[in-house]
């Protein structure tokens, strides 16, 4: 399974200055061990523990926490409308009928964050992410940009299908839902609450839990769109492993994901401030 294209880069709003604009230039994510049999990364996802491996609770709907209104929905479809328009290739298989333009339409306007999320026509950072979320911050709202290119390290690979744009996007939103456990996280980084192993389980850990997200939209959503829809699984994270502990096993190049964004933005970043501050790592 292909997962790359799905790591998000996530990027803090500016407005601060200093260490903390540094800290904040990419951002990262959550959790708290909360007994021996269930570990909570946000408070209404429990992580469930089967000897040493644990797989989050995730079942379908997934939860829309938060009331959004006819005005918010309105915002909603024109976020839509403005991501195809700028990435066509949307358009192919989808359109404001399909179950998946209305979930995300849904999401666009808040049922999941809270607050509105804007569409972003620029490019993800960096080049070869597929695609990312910038997080609200300081009054600033957040948004998702989709790369309508496949890529391959910094070289472009061909233009995206429709069916993977799709999937990037939903991805994007369903990370944003754990924004408030990303600012947390950042906060127990700077705090010198988490050790640099640590900080890339937690990071894994939530990306872990919206690959699941993802995958149920596609089960739920993606495939009731029509017989017509190409069976690219792969992109929704359709073969994602049982646990955890066995997805996050098959990474073991340490110059690639997770060590690289996470463990480099915490020499990067983390390390320097809790320096600067006086401050090491518990």
């Amino acid at each position: 399974m292909n997962q790359n294209f799905r790591r998000s880069r996530f990027a803090v709003v500016a407005g601060t200055s200093g260490w903390v604009a540094l800290a904040l230039a990419f951002y990262i994510v959550v959790g708290s061990h909360s007994g021996p049999w269930f570990y909570k990364w946000s408070p209404s996802i429990p992580w469930v523990k089967t000897g040493q491996r644990t797989r989050p609770v995730v079942t379908w709907p997934l939860p829309e926490s938060y009331k959004v209104t006819p005005g918010d929905l309105l915002f909603g479809e024109q976020q839509v409308e403005r991501m195809v328009h700028d990435r066509p290739e949307m358009a192919r298989m989808v359109n404001s009928q399909s179950p998946v333009w209305k979930w995300c339409v849904r999401n666009f306007a808040g049922v999941s964050l809270g607050q509105r999320i804007y569409w972003n026509s620029g490019k993800p950072a960096p080049p070869d992410s597929g695609a990312d979320h910038v997080i609200p911050f300081d009054g600033k709202p957040g948004y998702i940009r989709v790369d309508e290119m496949r890529r391959i390290g910094t070289g472009d690979a061909g233009k995206a299908s429709c069916e993977e744009l799709w999937a990037k996007a939903v991805f994007e939103l369903n990370n944003m839902a754990n924004d408030p456990a990303f600012l947390q996280i950042y906060n127990d980084a700077l705090a010198g609450k988490l050790d640099r192993n640590r900080f890339i389980e937690r990071n894994t850990r939530l990306e872990y839990l919206t690959e699941l997200k993802t995958e149920l939209v596609h089960k739920n959503l993606w495939r009731q769109s029509g017989s017509e829809f190409s069976g690219g699984s792969y992109y929704w994270g359709a073969y994602i492993p049982d646990t955890y502990e066995m997805w996050i096993s098959a990474y073991t190049d340490r110059t690639s994901y997770p060590w690289i964004p996470f463990g480099s933005y915490y020499d990067e970043q983390v390390v320097p401030y809790l320096k600067s501050v006086g401050k090491m790592p518990q």
